[in-house]
């Protein structure tokens, strides 16, 4: 007898540029649906996430610009458009919850600028705050972000969407636990081959629906969601890079 495991992602998405409109995005959930036809086979993992401590003011062992998928050192805060969830739903203004988006005047990373997210979970339940912009990457590898963490507990995430347009959640860090830089790096392999037959998993959701990141990469959200959902506060992280690097150079 088959087992089905259902596991609840809370996360839903605002759009910028290229992205799908609003309607389509999933507002309460996705959930994920897991048929496991063997009791003994294990679940299917899709991606594995590294971390690496660094010291401060040292920079991101990154590939070379030229030769990065897409890299992006946060020196204007401009290019990237700032949405929020409050107690599950899209729409929420960050002017009405108090988030912004900025150059930050105190903290940097390595010799560059960084930028600062100031977040305001302000109900109960779900919320989060999701930068996004429009990318052209022709073959990923992975994912490298650097982050200046506030030791908060919440959970870091992106959303790569491809050429069909579907969309596909990864869960860079699932608990802030520092303070400082830190570089986050999670590997795309996963994505590219997508889950086993008898999976099916809401973590991708739109455009062909076949699980898979069919390369270019089109377009990139990164999202901070609070943990728990009770949580009700507001704190400060600062992002100094984040790249996606080429398949062949990751």
């Amino acid at each position: 007898m088959c087992k089905i495991v259902v596991l609840f992602w809370t996360v839903a998405l605002m759009v910028a540029g290229g992205m799908a409109p609003a309607a389509e995005w999933p507002k309460k959930g996705p959930f994920v649906y897991q048929k496991e036809f063997d009791k003994d086979s294990p679940l299917f993992t899709f991606v594995q996430v590294t971390d690496t401590h660094i010291a401060a003011g040292k920079p991101v062992e990154s590939t070379r610009k030229e030769n990065a998928g897409f890299l992006d050192s946060f020196d204007q805060a401009k290019r990237w458009k700032l949405t929020c969830h409050a107690d599950g739903e899209a729409g929420a203004r960050p002017k009405e919850t108090g988030t912004t988006f900025g150059t930050s005047d105190t903290v940097r990373y390595a010799d560059g600028p960084a930028c600062r997210l100031h977040y305001n979970f302000t109900t109960g339940g779900h919320d989060a705050v999701i930068l996004s912009r429009e990318v052209k990457v022709e073959s990923a590898g992975a994912v490298k972000l650097a982050v200046h963490g506030d030791a908060s507990g919440h959970r870091l995430f992106c959303v790569l969407t491809d050429a069909s347009g579907e969309r596909h959640f990864l869960s860079i860090c699932e608990k802030i636990d520092w303070k400082g830089w830190k570089v986050l790096q999670a590997d795309l392999e996963g994505l590219a081959k997508g889950p086993p037959k008898h999976v099916v998993e809401a973590t991708h959701f739109g455009g062909d629906r076949n699980q898979k990141l069919d390369c270019p990469v089109t377009a990139l959200a990164i999202g901070l969601d609070d943990r728990p959902d009770t949580f009700v506060g507001s704190g400060d992280i600062y992002l100094g890079l984040v790249e996606i690097s080429c398949k062949e150079n990751k």
